[in-house]
């Protein structure tokens, strides 16, 4: 159940998530968030990370919740990124501070860009605390994320929803709560099993194979 960097979907909410804008802004304060975020992730693609880290904490400070969504939806991704980045450097109480920053600054922003933001930096924030060897506390935060997005008709964050139980499932699994996890991975199915998103096909896969080593452990300690 326990893979050496904790499961596939983890893997992927560290990672560089949120990747280049392709929209042509009008708005010049959003054209230069943008034109920053891509900077960034030119950066972070390159592995020049701490340059990367470097732009996505400085669109942090520069810009502030009065300015108009499309901003606040590149602030809220590159503070995801710069997350992840502190993440991949195995700096995790210092990328749980960023989730955290996220969460004080946008966890109340209904605009329907920064929502998905939001929610990944939650999901990161579970990955982290797992790497620190604090799985009851990880299970915490994707059963938040799944008690205030749970309803949520967004693809993508319906998408995430799905990650973070799955998430959870493996969080189980880890601590040897075979039937637990197994029960998790039946309401990822239930919930999600006949969605056809784009994406939702790898995490239902995952969580079927997940759900086959978690019985097997079963039946192994019996």
């Amino acid at each position: 159940m326990k893979s050496q960097r904790l499961c596939l979907l983890i893997l992927l909410a560290c990672g560089a998530l949120f990747s280049c804008a392709i929209q042509t802004p009008s708005d010049d304060r959003i054209q230069t968030a943008r034109a920053l975020f891509d900077k960034g992730v030119v950066l972070w693609q390159q592995d020049k990370l701490d340059a990367a880290m470097a732009v996505f904490d400085d669109m942090g400070h520069r810009f502030n919740q009065d300015d108009p969504p499309g901003v606040r939806e590149q602030v809220a991704k590159a503070l995801v990124n710069k997350g992840a980045i502190l993440g991949r450097q195995n700096k995790f109480d210092a990328a749980i501070l960023v989730s955290d920053e996220i969460e004080r600054r946008f966890g109340r922003d209904d605009s329907p860009g920064v929502r998905g933001p939001v929610v990944q930096a939650l999901i990161n924030k579970g990955a982290f605390l797992a790497r620190q060897g604090k799985p009851d506390a990880a299970i915490a935060v994707n059963d938040e994320v799944d008690r205030r997005f749970g309803q949520d008709v967004s693809s993508d964050v319906r998408k995430q929803v799905a990650s973070a139980l799955f998430n959870k499932g493996m969080f189980l699994g880890g601590q040897g709560k075979f039937s637990a996890a197994v029960t998790v991975f039946d309401e990822v199915e239930r919930r999600f099993g006949n969605d056809d998103l784009p994406g939702m096909d790898a995490v239902l896969a995952a969580a079927r194979q997940a759900k086959q080593r978690a019985l097997a452990e079963s039946r192994s300690k019996q």
